[in-house]
Order: structure tokens, then C-alpha cells, then sequence
């Protein structure tokens, strides 16, 4: 699977066309920010806020992409920011787009398995995942965001979840019995409509 994804970060990597249809899903974003998945400048503020991060703090961008989400939120917070991906050519468009912003001092990003990032434990004082645990072993994935996160870190999260049969084999019915068994609070929980037609 890590090359589909290495495909995919050079398709939108190279391609105008993307680039603007991301932008007419969701205008509010800044012209140099377009994510693997349509998000817009309210999600990314409310990630903001319910990390509770700012300067001299770290967050951890768990399946980052390109990277441009949590570039968007280190900006926007003064926080630096770590980014995870198994994609190299996603991590690769990650340094890019931080240097061209400028934040190459407070951002780093690895070329990791969501299971084993090699980062030392216990440091990130928050961590964001944005529609990307459906695509990892959940729970080997959980175990590594709690083991990275400080005894008081805060995961701010967002994901697909199976209301039938799972279309992928990472893809859960519910992931909170999973941040629950790895000694998760969770505070908001918050579930969208069923969109499946009759």
C-alpha cells in the first residue's frame, strides 16, 4: 500500500487540476494548502483549538500527507509540529512546502509505520489525525499514539468508521473501545449521519 500512496502524494503533488478543485471544495483555504482530503479553514481551526497547543509545545501530525494541514496549525499556534507518513514522496512534499513557508525550524517530518514512528515516547503534547486511520492497524496505531503522547496529551482525530461491512481490513465499526483499551479519555465524540442511500 505504500506505493499506492506514493503515487497518489506525486499526483497531487504535479497536478493544477487537483490543486483547483480542492480549492472549489473548500475556498476558505489558503491558496498553498491542499490536503489529501477535503477539509476546509473551520476544521482546521477547530484542530487548533482542541489541541491546545502553542509555542514551545509539540504536536504530532499522525499520517500527515504533505504535510500542509499541520504546516497550516504550527503557523496558526507557534507549536512545532513532527509529521509521520509511510509515504516518502508525501514526506518529500512536506520539507517542500515547510520551507517554502518558512518553518523548516519548527517542523520535521519521517518516513514511518503509524506502528512504529521511532519517535521517543512520551514527548508530543498533542496529536492530530486527519482521515487516515482507516487506513492503519487500528489498534497497533493507537498504541503508538498513546505511547507518544505526554501522560496529559490530547488526540484530536478524525476518521471513517463501518456502518456495514468494512470496505478496507483496517476499517472499524467503532474505534472507541480502541482509544478506551489504550487508556483514552475521551472527551468528544462525535458522529456524523449515516449517508447511505435506501
Amino acid at each position: 500500500m505504500d506505493a499506492q500512496f506514493d503515487r497518489l502524494h506525486e499526483a497531487i503533488s504535479a497536478s493544477q487540476a487537483y490543486c483547483a478543485a480542492m480549492h472549489a471544495c473548500s475556498p476558505t483555504l489558503p491558496p498553498w494548502l491542499h490536503p489529501a482530503s477535503v477539509v476546509d479553514r473551520s476544521d482546521l481551526e477547530r484542530f487548533a483549538a482542541e489541541m491546545h497547543v502553542g509555542a514551545d509545545e509539540t504536536f504530532v501530525d499522525f499520517g500527515c500527507g504533505n504535510g500542509a494541514a499541520g504546516l497550516w496549525i504550527a503557523e496558526r499556534t507557534g507549536a512545532s509540529l513532527i509529521g509521520v507518513d509511510v509515504s516518502r514522496a508525501a514526506i518529500a512534499a512536506a520539507k517542500t512546502i515547510a520551507r517554502r513557508r518558512r518553518l523548516s525550524s519548527r517542523s520535521r517530518f519521517i518516513v514511518a509505520d503509524a506502528a512504529a514512528t521511532g519517535l521517543p515516547g512520551g514527548n508530543a503534547d498533542a496529536l492530530m489525525s486527519l482521515d487516515v486511520l482507516m487506513f492503519m492497524e487500528p489498534r497497533a496505531a493507537v498504541r503508538e499514539m498513546r505511547r507518544l503522547l505526554k501522560p496529559q496529551g490530547i488526540a484530536v482525530m478524525r476518521t471513517v468508521e463501518s456502518l456495514a461491512e468494512p470496505f478496507l481490513p483496517t476499517l472499524v465499526r467503532d474505534y472507541r473501545p480502541i482509544f478506551r483499551d489504550e487508556q483514552f479519555t475521551i472527551v468528544h465524540d462525535e458522529h456524523l449521519p449515516d449517508h447511505r442511500g435506501p
